[in-house]
Formats: C-alpha cells, sequence, structure tokens
C-alpha cells in the first residue's frame, strides 16, 4: 500500500520528529510507548515517530499493542497515561494527530508524561 504523503515529505517529517522529539526522549530515560495517531495516513507518521525514538539511545519502544492490554487489563481507556504508565513503567506517550486539507499536511504531535499522564509539550 503507497502512502498518500508525498514521498518527498517523509524526509522533512522524519528531521522534523527526530528534533522534536529528542528532548521528550532524553528527559524520558527509558520506555516510551507511541501510541496510535488519528486521522489521514497517521499510520505512516506514527511509524515515523516511533522510529525516531527508537533510533534513541538507551530508550526501549514499548508496543502499542501493549498499552491497549494494560488498558483493558486495568479496566482503563487508552489514554490513562498514568495508570498505563505505572503498569508497564513508561516514561514517556507520545500521541498525534494528521490532517490534510488539499495538497496541504499537517500533524500535531504531543508528549504524555508516564508518571501523571499530563502533557508535557506538543508540536
Amino acid at each position: 500500500m503507497s502512502s498518500p504523503i508525498p514521498k518527498k515529505t517523509f524526509p522533512l517529517l522524519v528531521v522534523l520528529l527526530g528534533l522534536w522529539l529528542a528532548p521528550v526522549v532524553a528527559s524520558a530515560q527509558s520506555r516510551v510507548a507511541v501510541v496510535d495517531f488519528n486521522g489521514t495516513a497517521s499510520g505512516h507518521v506514527r511509524d515515523m515517530a516511533a522510529s525516531s525514538v527508537s533510533a534513541g539511545e538507551g530508550v526501549e519502544l514499548v508496543a502499542s499493542k501493549e498499552v491497549l492490554r494494560a488498558a483493558n487489563s486495568l479496566g482503563v481507556s487508552e489514554d490513562d497515561y498514568a495508570a498505563i504508565g505505572a503498569e508497564l513503567r513508561v516514561s514517556a506517550f507520545i500521541q498525534g494527530t494528521v490532517r490534510r486539507r488539499g495538497r496541504r499536511w499537517s500533524a500535531v504531535i504531543s508528549a504524555y508524561s508516564g508518571a501523571s499522564g499530563e502533557k508535557m509539550g506538543s508540536s
């Protein structure tokens, strides 16, 4: 399946994701979960975010399936990051929304604390 996002856009997105996620991942100091993104072609952008996170030294990427299993096991919603973070020892959660309007693409990517569930930042 080909991506609806233009191929020329991928390198730029990867660089931007890496630059934005680097301080978030560095401050997380270990386990980070990149959860499902919303919107058009969001799977591709989510995969780029996961690749950026997993490229970080000393960072373990937690599978989104693990997050879903923990949420079901605890009886909480998928975005109860504090409860899931405590259960899985996840330091940070990365979540995003991708939108397309005509030929223009935009993405809002947010990082949440695994300890408190509070938003640490977004771009």
